[in-house]
């Protein structure tokens, strides 16, 4: 039952597991029972683009009509997008609706993009391309999994949640302790500390796996048909 209190909520789940829809049934009771149509977000990396429909599972037009919708169309696809942006754009949305005490629901198909706006994006030092290139010509000869070792070696916690292959993340973990002398995880501890999470109420939906790949099957069906 979502209580009046929560007027921030998050509806998460895997591809096709029906979460547009649950935030399109959501929003009709809720309307009718608060009198005011909660606003829905898509927190996706790709329905941000207009002219990309087919793939995206964009909401159809007579929903949109029928019910507020957010961060949907905002960009062209020759636009580069990213969760920084996203953030910049959402934030100023999230905020009118708390303000305002509207309901607002995210339908989470980007987790980075959910993170960036309840939780902020540690940013950290400007890149250094002499640096990074070191690193990736160290990685070129000894390999990723050295970088990793070296990483362990500084940085413990963050080797823990970085793949030894990652050679994108370990390089930038890296690139952060050469850069400052800090491990990249105390830093981004630091800055968690001083930027606190938006309050969110989070909705999953768990499926089984058959009847996740039904549910996948009809919907390529039904893009390929529309």
């Amino acid at each position: 039952m979502i209580n009046r209190q929560d007027k921030l909520l998050a509806i998460v789940g895997c591809t096709a597991g029906g979460k547009s829809d649950l935030a399109e049934r959501l929003a009709v009771e809720l309307a009718h029972r608060d009198g005011i149509p909660p606003t829905i977000m898509a927190v996706d990396s790709m329905q941000v683009y207009r002219l990309m429909d087919i793939g995206t599972a964009k909401p159809d037009a007579e929903t949109r009509r029928r019910l507020p919708h957010a961060m949907i169309d905002v960009a062209d696809p020759s636009e580069a997008f990213s969760a920084a942006r996203f953030a910049e754009q959402a934030g100023p949305i999230i905020a009118e609706h708390c303000d305002s005490g509207r309901r607002l629901i995210l339908v989470v198909g980007t987790v980075l993009y959910f993170r960036a706006i309840t939780e902020g994006l540690f940013q950290g030092p400007a890149a250094d391309a002499n640096v990074r290139r070191e690193l990736e010509n160290q990685a070129a000869i000894n390999g990723t999994t050295a970088l990793h070792q070296r990483l362990a070696t500084v940085d413990p916690q963050a080797a823990a949640k970085i793949h030894s292959n990652d050679l994108r993340r370990l390089v930038r973990a890296l690139e952060v302790y050469i850069l400052t002398g800090r491990a990249i995880s105390s830093l981004q501890t630091q800055w968690q500390q001083s930027h606190p999470r938006v309050p969110c109420t989070i909705i999953g939906i768990d499926r089984p796996r058959e009847e996740l790949n039904r549910r996948i099957n009809q919907r390529v069906r039904n893009m390929m048909a529309a």
